[in-house]
């Protein structure tokens, strides 16, 4: 890094240097492929960087139907293993588990996401032809014999699963988890989570099809749920309850057997199950716009399988915008949730470098991850009525306060119903994704820095809109007030902004505000603002003088 001592930083950013662009990706979805970098500059692009040498959290990673990564991966990829019913009890009595230890012993994956299934007897399609037979999960032996239930016809198929709750069946599935529970597996380290299944309609066994009884299912995935969580004992934080409904189901999981959850479906970033209502399963607290996150709350604080999904991307967002835009805010927003596993099913490529960067932050803590940020951002949901959400925020937070105020901007569709099922208006259905304004104040989350001096690295993304200059104010361990200076270039992409602060101090407590981005125009569209230990103990570091970044 250039020494601040012999002079003051002055980088001109070249065109060459940048990522190429095209007149169609001249906008606010463009991601800077290239590495970390040592000293200040502006890059064109989401910059999703990090200094090498950072680790992923063990117990977390990603599953994406067993295909593809970005060509050096710096996070766990996990083998997605579907054990079927019929494959490990082929037999009445005769286990067979030897394909799961295969699965945990494959060295080119660096963990397993189990799920085990067994209530599909037959699948047809709106024909009656025989349909997907790679998802029959329960055992001949015992569909031939058992009662079974036929499903409505959902998505072009009809299912016909096992009668859960026949006492047979209920019997000979508690004892095949039971056997599970005796042979190991459990305790393998190579297991990262495993999601608990049960009996639906549709595809993927996710618990609870009425079967025309709904209350003798629920009574049984009770004692499904029981007999999961103690066959794996002190392992049950690998499990993974999937379902934020019936409460019943959710406390027996997660809040008695000590399981973690799997949500849903993440491209629906706000739907109201991930935000607070009348009951919070997901360790949100909703105040006054922010969503705030209980870190003491078990699946989070204890480190359990807390997962989500990014499914089905390519068929609900056509442009390749509304595309790149969803797939980032789906990201940030399992992020800030905290969610240590992630399904992204053949979408794990859409973003390779936003993908690297999200793997080695699943999981982290306050006291582990060596970034914090916020997105400055706004969008509504509907949570026991139409909610706005302000931010996603890990660890940095922007407020209005104190007659500080700032205008949301870079309005952009969702392109459909972002909310799901909740009946959000349509003209609701947009996210801004930047905040303008004269001062936006961050404010550093005290456990994540505090006081000073420090090392770090402040990464400013914005959109490069106009020839107006901002600057990024901070204090200094002297006591004065540090400078750095950006002169827009009014290229119409985002870019980011990577400052250097050797003696960057967090001596505000609370909410109050450690550092701030002033524009004197009040115009400059600011995106999204990380903060990156480098050297937490840079007490002997001399005060940099003010500086400036000019973009041509």
């Amino acid at each position: 890094m250039e020494s601040a001592r012999s002079k003051l930083r002055y980088i001109t950013f070249l065109a060459s240097c940048a990522v190429a662009l095209s007149a169609s990706a001249a906008d606010s979805d463009l991601t800077y492929s290239g590495g970390w970098r040592g000293s200040d500059d502006i890059v064109s692009g989401w910059d999703w960087s990090l200094p090498s040498g950072i680790k992923p959290t063990a117990g977390s990673g990603i599953f994406n139907l067993n295909s593809k990564v970005p060509a050096g991966f710096p996070g766990n990829h996990l083998k997605q293993v579907n054990g079927k019913w019929k494959d490990l009890e082929p037999a009445e009595g005769k286990y067979d588990f030897s394909s799961i230890f295969a699965a945990l012993s494959d060295p080119n994956y660096d963990g397993v996401m189990l799920n085990i299934r067994g209530m599909v007897v037959s699948i047809v399609d709106a024909n009656g032809n025989p349909a997907l037979s790679s998802e029959i999960t329960a055992p001949a032996w015992l569909s031939q014999s058992a009662p079974k239930v036929t499903e409505p016809l959902r998505n072009g198929v009809r299912i016909t699963n096992l009668q859960i709750y026949d006492p047979t069946v209920k019997a000979k599935l508690l004892q095949l988890i039971k056997a599970i529970g005796n042979s190991g597996i459990a305790g393998s380290d190579r297991l990262v989570g495993q999601v608990i299944h049960g009996v639906s309609g549709s595809r993927g066994e996710e618990c609870c099809a009425s079967q025309g009884n709904a209350a003798a299912v629920e009574a049984t995935m009770l004692d499904v749920i029981t007999a999961w969580t103690t066959a794996y004992g002190v392992h049950a934080k690998k499990l993974a309850w999937l379902k934020e409904d019936p409460v019943t189901l959710f406390d027996a999981a997660v809040m008695k057997g000590g399981t973690g959850v799997r949500g849903g479906i993440i491209e629906n970033w706000i739907r109201s199950q991930y935000t607070p209502g009348d009951v919070n399963q997901t360790g949100q607290i909703y105040d006054n716009g922010y969503l705030i996150v209980d870190e003491g709350f078990a699946p989070i604080a204890q480190g359990r399988a807390w997962m989500d999904e990014y499914e089905a991307f390519d068929r609900k967002f056509t442009s390749p915008e509304r595309l790149q835009q969803n797939y980032r805010m789906a990201t940030l927003r399992a992020l800030q949730m905290r969610r240590n596993i992630v399904w992204t099913e053949k979408d794990s490529v859409i973003n390779p470098a936003l993908l690297s960067w999200a793997s080695l932050e699943l999981g982290k803590t306050v006291g582990t991850s060596q970034d914090a940020w916020v997105t400055l951002m706004s969008t509504w949901t509907r949570s026991g009525g139409d909610k706005e959400v302000k931010n996603l925020e890990r660890w940095l937070y922007q407020r209005d306060s104190n007659g500080i105020s700032t205008t949301p901007t870079l309005r952009r569709d969702h392109s459909y119903n972002a909310s799901g099922n909740d009946l959000l208006d349509s003209s609701k259905w947009y996210v801004d994704l930047a905040r303008s304004g004269n001062a936006i104040g961050i404010a550093v989350d005290d456990r994540f820095l505090s006081g000073g001096p420090h090392e770090v690295a402040i990464k400013v993304t914005y959109f490069d809109s106009d020839t107006a200059q901002w600057t990024l104010d901070y204090s200094r361990a002297d006591g004065t007030i540090g400078t750095r200076q950006v002169t827009g270039g009014a290229t119409g992409v985002v870019r980011t902004a990577t400052f250097f602060l050797r003696d960057f101090v967090a001596a505000k407590k609370g909410m109050d505000f450690d550092f701030w981005l002033r524009s004197a125009s009040g115009n400059t569209p600011f995106m999204f603002v990380r903060v990156i230990k480098l050297n937490a103990a840079a007490a002997d570091a001399a005060p940099d003088p003010p500086g400036s970044v000019t973009v041509e």
